[in-house]
């Protein structure tokens, strides 16, 4: 919330609320207070002061942490003060982006925006110039719009959640802080709170604004590859997807062509649901006998019967690090085909 609307706020405030509210920054200064004495004082409090996200009190006063950037203080004159500080933070949160300022940075995404809307980038996203950024895009369904850009934003109200279209929403992390959980940590509070398994597909680490689409668009990839190549796993990285995105930008003809001089049944194995699952374990367990016996409770000498069939098969030993990296890419090259056949992937 900006300067001029935090004015407005307090304002009104002043009319309905017979209570002492202060608005603080982080260096203890009063910006805004429904008691005039206290405008443009330092809390003599604060000094000292440890705030952490929720509710501390002292003296008379009951201090609440807000953004990351402001504190809330309330004189507690009656129980209901708690409550009071809640409700004056929810609009506070509420109101962290401007409506104008993502549509600029939707446009941005999308490609749609001048050089004027990216001469000054600082003053679209409130970061350092040198600050890194990424774009993940979360494919949601069409009526919890509204619930999860509320869980969202309240996790993470430095950074932007931004709705490109009924059921496709971008998330752009700008902020310093929390770069290797935040895309599980979204995943898992929708999943919590919302009891729903979203899809999201995570883009690139930036440093200029202008760089954004190409993030965006590589989020997308991300996404559409790991619905054909992951077995539609919830969360897909562009970063590790190097032989799908390989793939999908070559020619068609050509991977025809080479599926066709493989003279091996990758098909026919794949078909087989239980000799499938063996091979995708095997693979996630690193090529580890042992490991993938245990992780699919089947004795050894089971899973080595199977590695042997799907030898006699394909040609390919998938105990052996070579076969089994051709396999591997064969087995994507299948897989991307018989998608093209369905035109599931457009």
């Amino acid at each position: 919330m900006d300067r001029c609307k935090i004015e407005l706020l307090f304002s009104k405030i002043k009319g309905i609320i017979d209570a002492e509210i202060n608005l603080i920054d982080l260096s203890g200064y009063v910006i805004e207070s429904t008691c005039d004495k206290k405008m443009d004082t330092y809390d003599s409090q604060f000094k000292g002061l440890h705030i952490e996200k929720g509710i501390l009190k002292k003296g008379n006063y009951l201090y609440f942490f807000y953004m990351d950037r402001y504190i809330i203080s309330i004189r507690e004159t009656d129980d209901q003060a708690e409550k009071l500080a809640k409700i004056l933070g929810l609009f506070m949160t509420e109101d962290s982006h401007n409506p104008y300022e993502e549509e600029v940075i939707k446009d941005i995404l999308l490609r749609r925006a001048v050089k004027s809307d990216l001469r000054d980038d600082h003053k679209i996203i409130n970061r350092d110039s040198q600050d890194p950024m990424q774009v993940s895009v979360i494919k949601i369904k069409k009526d919890m719009g509204h619930e999860v850009k509320s869980l969202i934003t309240h996790i993470y109200p430095k950074d932007y959640f931004i709705k490109i279209n009924r059921d496709l929403f971008v998330f752009i992390k700008h902020d310093k802080d929390g770069w290797e959980e935040y895309v599980p940590n979204i995943y898992e509070s929708m999943y919590s709170e919302l009891f729903y398994e979203a899809q999201i597909g995570v883009g690139t680490i930036v440093y200029h604004i202008q760089d954004l689409p190409t993030s965006y668009e590589k989020a997308m990839v991300a996404m559409k590859l790991g619905s054909i190549f992951l077995n539609n796993k919830d969360i897909s990285y562009y970063k590790d997807l190097g032989i799908p995105v390989l793939i999908e930008n070559m020619n068609m003809e050509k991977l025809k062509e080479f599926k066709k001089d493989m003279h091996y049944e990758i098909g026919e194995v794949l078909k087989d649901k239980e000799l499938e699952m063996t091979i995708l374990q095997f693979f996630k367990n690193d090529l580890n006998v042992s490991e993938t016996a245990k992780k699919i409770f089947i004795h050894r000498n089971t899973l080595i019967y199977r590695l042997n069939k799907i030898y006699k098969l394909t040609g390919y030993d998938l105990r052996k690090f070579e076969d089994a990296m051709n396999f591997k890419i064969a087995m994507l090259i299948h897989v991307y085909l018989q998608e093209d056949q369905l035109g599931t992937y457009d």
